[in-house]
C-alpha cells in the first residue's frame, strides 16, 4: 500500500537556501541547530555563545574536518570515544561523548505518533547517499526505486528521506514519481531540523541506508532497527578543497563491508552484536545530563575567557586545561587519571580544590564517555 506523498513544493519550501542565524561565535557548532538544543536541553540563553566544538556529525573512519579541529576552544564535543584518538592525534582537546544528537530533542506526542503509525503503517524508511554543499553525490536512483520496490513487498509503506541539497538538485522527484512517501527534515542551518527528524525516524518501523552514517546512530537510539542496502556512490566537486576532505572511498573501507555483512538481513529487532557495534560507533549510552552538560560548558567558557585577557595567567589557564582533563577522565572512568589531573591543578590554581573535588566526588559517568 503506497500513501500519497509530500507535495514538490512542500519539499522545496523545506530545503531552500537560507542564511544560518546564530549567536555562535564558531558558526558550525549551529548547523541543525546542534548548539541550540544543547543550550535548550541545560536552560542557557540562546543568546550565549558555546566555548566549545560540537562536530557537526557523525564520523566514520580516521579523518577530522579541519575547520573543527582548528577552531580555538580547548573542549571538543564528538558522538562517540571511538573518536578520541583520532582528535588527540591532531589537536590538543579535551573530549567528550554526546551520543546521537537526536535523544537531545522530545519526540513527538503520543496521539501524534498514533496518527503517523495508522497512516504510515509497517514502514521502511530510507535514507539514500547524499550531497554536501560544496560535494555532489551521484548514485543509480533507478536501480535504487527498483530495489525499494522489492523490498517494500514486506511492508506497508515506504519512505524516503532525502538530504535538502539533493532537493535542491532535483533528485526527489524520482521518488515522487515512483510513488514513495518522500520526507525531508529541512536544511543543515535551520533549528528545526532534528525535529522534524524525531517525527519522521520515530515513526518508522525499521531504517535503511545505502551509506553509513549518522541515520544509523538516530534510529539505534530510538530502537529501531537497521538494514544496509549496498549501492554505489561516487562523489565530485568543483571545489577541490572540501573534496578532498570527503572520504569518498567509505565503501571501501572495512567498517563498510562490515556493516553490510552485519545488517544485511531484513528484521525486526536488534540483535545483540548489532546493538553492541552501534552504541560502540555511535555513543548511544553517552547521552549528557544538563548537569554534566552545564560543567563541561563553564569550563569551556572559563577557558575561553582567560586566554582571551590582555594578560593572562598562564599557570591558571593551564591549571584550567588540566581541570578540563580531569573531568574528560571521569567521564571516561579513569580514576587514577583524574586524579593524576586535578592534583596538577590545584597546584597551579589551589583555589580551584573545590572545582576539583566536586568533579572527584560527582557519580561516576558512563566509562569512555
Amino acid at each position: 500500500m503506497l500513501q500519497p506523498a509530500a507535495s514538490d513544493d512542500m519539499l522545496l519550501r523545506l530545503s531552500a537556501e537560507r542564511k544560518l542565524k546564530t549567536t555562535e561565535q564558531f558558526e558550525f557548532n549551529d548547523f541543525y541547530g546542534h548548539a541550540t538544543i544543547l543550550k535548550r536541553h541545560v536552560k542557557l540563553p540562546r543568546a550565549l555563545p558555546l566555548r566549545v566544538i560540537i562536530e557537526h556529525g557523525s564520523r566514520i573512519g580516521d579523518t577530522n574536518w579541519d575547520a573543527e579541529i582548528n577552531a580555538p576552544y580547548f573542549i571538543y564535543f564528538c558522538w562517540s570515544p571511538e573518536r578520541f584518538d583520532t582528535i588527540r592525534g591532531a589537536a590538543n582537546k579535551a573530549c567528550f561523548a554526546l551520543g546521537p544528537m537526536i535523544q537531545y530533542v522530545p519526540g513527538p506526542r503520543p496521539e501524534r505518533l498514533a496518527a503517523l503509525a495508522e497512516t504510515y503503517g509497517r514502514n521502511l524508511l530510507f535514507f539514500p547517499s547524499h550531497s554536501t554543499h560544496w560535494v555532489d553525490n551521484e548514485y543509480d536512483v533507478s536501480d535504487v526505486c527498483a530495489r525499494l520496490h522489492d523490498i517494500g513487498k514486506q511492508f506497508d509503506t515506504v519512505r524516503v528521506c532525502v538530504y535538502w541539497r539533493d532537493i535542491q538538485r532535483g533528485l526527489h522527484r524520482k521518488y515522487l514519481q515512483e510513488g514513495f512517501s518522500v520526507h525531508c527534515a529541512g536544511h543543515i542551518y535551520d533549528a528545526n531540523f532534528y525535529s522534524r527528524l524525531r517525527e519522521i525516524m520515530e515513526s518508522a518501523t525499521v531504517i535503511a541506508a545505502m551509506t553509513p552514517g549518522s541515520c544509523m546512530g538516530h534510529g539505534a537510539s530510538l530502537g529501531k532497527p537497521y538494514f544496509h542496502l549496498s549501492a554505489a556512490t561516487r562523489w565530485h566537486s568543483a571545489h577541490d578543497h572540501y573534496f578532498q576532505k570527503i572520504d569518498s572511498t567509505i565503501e571501501e573501507k572495512p567498517i563498510t563491508r562490515h556493516i553490510a555483512q552485519l545488517f544485511g538481513e531484513l528484521r525486526d529487532d536488534i540483535t545483540p552484536e548489532q546493538r553492541a557495534f552501534l552504541a560502540t560507533l555511535f555513543g548511544i549510552d553517552h547521552r549528557k545530563t544538563p548537569e554534566e552538560l552545564r560543567r563541561i560548558f563553564q569550563l569551556g567558557e572559563d577557558i575561553w575567557s582567560l586566554s582571551q585577557a590582555t594578560a593572562p595567567d598562564g599557570n591558571r589557564l593551564l591549571a584550567l586545561m588540566l581541570l578540563a582533563k580531569a573531568l574528560e577522565a571521569h567521564h571516561a572512568g579513569n580514576r587514577l587519571h583524574l586524579l593524576r589531573f586535578a592534583e596538577q591543578a590545584v597546584a597551579l590554581a589551589p583555589d580551584l580544590e573545590h572545582r576539583a573535588l566536586d568533579i572527584i566526588q560527582s557519580s561516576p559517568a558512563h566509562p569512555g564517555a
